[in-house]
């Protein structure tokens, strides 16, 4: 089984949560465990998630691993139990 990573973002009223350490930790787990693909291309988080004004209360899902990023998934339903 290929070994894949998650990044988990809240957005709250359209404004992601703590995105430059997201980046941040995206990019080392990248460069540690697939240096190959850290060459190439080293995705943005911001460009993947595309949070808009109607996002009252959601959680993205990045998934990526050796074979790059996935198309992150956002619940449409609000989250219950975290706070904006």
């Amino acid at each position: 089984m290929q070994q894949q990573f998650v990044e988990t973002i809240k957005i709250a009223n359209g404004k992601t949560s703590n995105l430059p350490y997201h980046q941040a930790r995206m990019e080392r787990t990248i460069r540690h465990f697939f240096p190959n693909l850290a060459l190439l291309h080293m995705p943005c988080l911001e460009k993947l998630i595309a949070a808009s004004d109607d996002m009252a209360l959601v959680k993205a899902r990045v998934v990526y691993g050796a074979d790059g990023s996935r198309k992150l998934t956002l619940p449409q339903t609000p989250l219950s139990g975290l706070n904006a």
